[in-house]
């Protein structure tokens, strides 16, 4: 039963650490431009140096054992706190070492003897993987794997690349100098140093505000999460964070882990697809840890409740600091949004196999409260002649002309401790399958969820929808299809830019069809559109469909990308 009430005692609980702000640390900005991707072949053409004031050192030679000697003698007379680069481990730092060992130049760096899997990011469907770099005393900080991390959770973005992310963002206004690596070998070729190092200033320009956007909410949970360094941290799962937690509050306790079992997760139901106005949304705070805190539900291995009261602690510290980020205290709502994050990814843990205090029955039994919890929201709603559209494990999306008595009484109907909060209203929906969306407000605002951010789609297919849905809702239909009719008139003229139908990605291993084109090898980071490829039947020579094949050059195929446009 919701009105369940367990006794219990959560005892009190503060933390014990102490960091610095995050604006105090030392912190070096590091980008690089090199004549390819391969440093067996390819050679270091310019570094970026760029400190948190934002100072600037730019190294540049014809010799490249003079770009590493000094690249090399500035990182260690002017060592940081933190070393921070987009792709920097996986790139920029192993090009550095693989090119001082060829030039026979010492370098400070150790690689890692093993590959890191990082669970909590996703790119391309996989959670990234990739071998650690170290520098003794120095957290070496990579905002691609950071932005990856961040995505997983709010599918917001459709490129993971630097200048797209940053746009994507609002970080940056304008689209700024991009060059190809073909483009910075004709530069460096030509002479034109001046071209490259202004597109190397604004990579580093990139990766601070990228930085600034993402890492001090990582530095801030160190406050709570004790035994992981910044860049151990900054790549953590929820449920290592979790057990850190718990080692530190149950010491001397070493239990075995549950083994894995099966349980039913959260609700995740459209229930009616397609456009609809007047929308607002209703979203229970903190969902799964309310439970916890609610019904005094924690792992068996945790007699005392020692976590609910760190669980209960930060979520009252994370409401003092919300309040002080409204009246624009920058790091209270850094501090505020690491605590949410650790708060909102408290539960999984113990729904988590090989964690020494997991407990699959306490998972199960937060589940369990929380799709009862939302089905109580749902028969709310339709109570108050509301239509409901769509649940998505702590909201409900619904249709109503007057949202806030319909929250109201989701409120009046919810047991003591479930809070929520009405998260929009008067929206424009359009939903065609569970977790994908597309919300426009009176305004012409967007927010745009799934299918319309997947990263194997070009541009113009993930654009192009949302325009259209918010011309649809703000304008009417006819301006909507007007745009429609413009776009493929632009499609059928080949006036479509090719970058706007140009798929940026990885190439598998297993991808040996790009590998034959010429388009690259795997591992590389690649860019290819559609031409036509007329084929015959191989005995009457009649011809058959055409099929869209992957190139880097020349021009699209004008029916193929018509056709997409039209489905």
């Amino acid at each position: 039963s919701l009105d369940y009430r367990p006794i219990f005692t959560t005892p009190a609980w503060a933390p014990t650490t102490s960091i610095k702000p995050y604006e105090q640390l030392t912190k070096l900005y590091l980008d690089i431009e090199t004549t390819g991707l391969d440093p067996l072949v390819d050679r270091v053409l310019m570094v970026g140096l760029m400190s948190e004031t934002g100072v600037k050192t730019i190294i540049t030679d014809p010799d490249e054992r003079v770009i590493l000697t000094k690249t090399i003698d500035y990182l260690k007379a002017n060592k940081p706190d933190c070393l921070i680069g987009h792709n920097l481990i996986n790139f920029d730092v192993p090009f550095l070492v693989t090119r001082s060992r060829i030039k026979k130049i010492q370098h400070s760096f150790t690689k890692a003897a093993k590959t890191t899997r990082i669970t909590s990011s996703s790119v391309h469907g996989k959670p990234i993987e990739f071998t650690p770099v170290y520098w003794r005393g120095t957290d070496i900080l990579d905002t691609y794997q950071q932005i990856a991390i961040w995505d997983k959770a709010a599918a917001k973005l459709s490129s993971y690349g630097l200048k797209n992310s940053v746009i994507a963002l609002g970080l940056r206004e304008d689209r700024r100098l991009e060059l190809s690596v073909d483009r910075i070998r004709e530069c460096w070729v030509s002479g034109d140093l001046g071209t490259i190092q202004e597109y190397l200033e604004f990579d580093l320009d990139d990766t601070k505000l990228l930085a600034d956007f993402l890492l001090p909410v990582v530095y801030y949970q160190m406050n709570y999460v004790p035994n992981l360094n910044f860049q151990t941290l900054a790549i953590a799962s929820p449920a290592l964070k979790a057990q850190k937690i718990h080692e530190k509050l149950l010491p001397g306790l070493q239990p075995n882990p549950d083994g894995k079992s099966g349980f039913d997760g959260g609700t995740v139901e459209l229930l009616l697809p397609g456009l609809h106005h007047n929308v607002a949304k209703i979203d229970v705070s903190s969902l799964y840890p309310s439970i916890m805190l609610r019904y005094g539900i924690c792992s068996r291995k945790d007699p005392e409740h020692k976590f609910l009261g760190v669980l209960e602690y930060m979520r009252s510290e994370r409401l003092r600091l919300k309040a002080l980020g409204k009246t624009g205290d920058r790091s209270a709502s850094f501090q505020e949004k690491s605590l949410k994050v650790l708060i909102n990814g408290s539960f999984g843990y113990y729904g988590t196999g090989y964690y020494s205090f997991n407990d699959y029955e306490a998972a199960a039994l937060v589940t369990a409260y929380g799709r009862k919890i939302l089905s109580l929201m749902v028969s709310v709603v339709e109570s108050c002649g509301g239509v409901p559209i769509e649940i998505d494990t702590d909201g409900v999306f619904f249709s109503h002309p007057d949202p806030e008595t319909v929250s109201k009484a989701v409120a009046d109907a919810l047991p003591d401790g479930i809070e929520i909060e009405l998260e929009l209203k008067h929206f424009g929906l359009y939903v065609p399958k569970a977790k994908s969306y597309v919300l426009v407000s009176a305004e012409g605002k967007t927010s745009v969820k799934g299918l319309f951010r997947k990263r194997n789609r070009y541009p113009l297919q993930n654009h192009f929808p949302i325009e259209f849905i918010k011309l649809y809702f703000t304008q009417g239909l006819d301006a909507a299809e007007d745009y429609y009719k413009e776009t493929r008139s632009m499609l059928s003229s080949g006036d479509i830019p090719i970058e706007d139908l140009t798929i940026t990605r990885k190439i598998a291993v297993s991808e040996k069809n790009l590998v034959e084109l010429g388009i690259g090898k795997p591992g590389d980071t690649v860019s290819y559109w559609y031409k036509r490829f007329d084929r015959y039947h191989s005995k009457t020579g009649k011809p058959l469909k055409p099929m869209p094949v992957r190139t880097n050059s020349g021009e699209y195929w004008v029916d193929y990308y018509v056709g997409e446009l039209d489905e």
